[in-house]
């Protein structure tokens, strides 16, 4: 079996998709024969000409070429790039937007006429890629959906939107983090059965118990004593709802005094520090870690909060369980599906983060069970089990196809 497949990840932003990518293919890789091949690039963006120079004026964040290749715990990636100009912003309006992938299809055509199915790790323009590969040369491709392609970004271009819905269309299988981010894809209008659903999983060896002396003397660093510790891992974004966090922990501590941190940036941050102190909160904020400080920082956690407006799945849940940490999350996209239990779910509505904090004073007080936590992870968040289910859908049709 010969696999060619497309990832969304870059290497200057590790974070929760990009761990998505990178332990599934991982997984993959350790469930193939040898004489199994998996051809792999990480399709990123470089602006250039006329687009490019307008963003250096009003100070845009630019996408520049950044090397052919990154390695991640002996895994390589190799590196494409598709061009973010004015040209491919008007070809993308057109229903026939081949031109802008042709570069990369021409290039890679004969890894491409070797291989037996396309998968691509994201919707769009990833999944959109696929698709052309998949017409111009009749191979079967799957497209693997995580959150934002789906619930979001198609909302905010209905050129988008409409290319999106062909992927969907015209795909082999979709897979979907969540019977929630499946329904969104109904939204948009379709509905065919060429679906499954897949899921996030955890590396138990990324996510462990740290000894006990280490613990301590990350918490003397860190001036926590006998406090109870709430965290937030993740994007400090709109989409997080990182603006209500300082208000859901204010009233926590109105009845409990604890310790609160922050694991992960966004462009909310600023905003966060500054109402924390405003409150008077006993705030550690972290910036953006590596994954062995995550782990680190979830292992002095008690209680780790997801409050988001809009979520795919919510792999951090499954990463602060595999710890014993409980997690309690709002019922956006996938995240009561991950935490499987309604008692630690905030409902959308009147008095949101009142009610957040309520649950949150309400677990500490009754108190929960590490041990089924960590129990439940491991018997439903494998990543090689989720791998094993992914490939024998994939292998199904190609043995169909032949």
């Amino acid at each position: 079996m010969n696999i060619l497949y497309l990832v969304n990840m870059n290497e200057n932003n590790i974070k929760g998709l990009f761990t998505a990518n990178h332990e599934k293919i991982m997984a993959i890789q350790s469930l193939l024969g040898k004489n199994d091949t998996l051809n792999m690039y990480s399709v990123q963006f470089y602006d250039v000409g006329v687009g490019k120079i307008l963003k250096k004026i009003k100070g845009k964040k630019l996408f520049v070429n950044n090397g052919e290749s990154f390695e991640r715990d002996g895994v390589v990636y190799r590196k494409e790039y598709l061009k973010v100009n004015i040209r491919n912003r008007m070809i993308e309006k057109q229903d026939d937007d081949y031109e802008k992938y042709k570069e990369f299809i021409e290039k890679h055509e004969k890894e491409i006429l070797n291989c037996d199915a396309v998968v691509a790790m994201w919707g769009y323009p990833h999944g959109r890629l696929a698709y052309h590969i998949g017409k111009k040369y009749n191979k079967p491709y799957f497209v693997q959906y995580y959150g934002s392609d789906i619930h979001t970004n198609p909302y905010r271009n209905e050129n988008v939107k409409k290319k999106v819905v062909e992927i969907l269309n015209n795909a082999s299988n979709n897979f979907f983090v969540s019977e929630k981010l499946k329904e969104s894809a109904n939204g948009l209008g379709w509905n065919k059965n060429n679906w499954s659903l897949t899921k996030n999983g955890v590396n138990f060896k990324k996510f462990y118990q740290i000894d006990k002396k280490e613990k301590e003397e990350l918490k003397n660093e860190l001036s926590i004593k006998d406090e109870i510790v709430i965290g937030y891992v993740g994007s400090l974004t709109e989409v997080k709802r990182s603006d209500a966090l300082i208000d859901i922990y204010s009233k926590v501590d109105e009845k409990r005094k604890c310790k609160y941190i922050f694991v992960g940036d966004g462009d909310m941050r600023s905003q966060v520090e500054e109402d924390a102190k405003k409150n008077n909160l006993d705030t550690i904020f972290t910036g953006n870690v590596d994954i062995s400080d995550v782990n680190r920082y979830m292992n002095l956690m008690d209680i780790m909060v997801l409050p988001s407006r809009r979520e795919g799945f919510g792999s951090v849940i499954v990463e602060a369980n595999s710890l014993g940490v409980l997690a309690i999350g709002s019922d956006a996209g996938g995240i009561p599906e991950v935490i499987g239990n309604d008692r630690y779910i905030v409902k959308e509505g009147e008095n949101f983060e009142q009610r957040y904090a309520d649950t949150i004073i309400e677990s500490i007080d009754s108190g929960w069970s590490k041990e089924e936590l960590i129990d439940r992870t491991r018997k439903e968040y494998d990543w090689k089990n989720i791998a094993r289910d992914d490939l024998d859908i994939i292998r199904r049709v190609i043995k169909h196809e032949e």
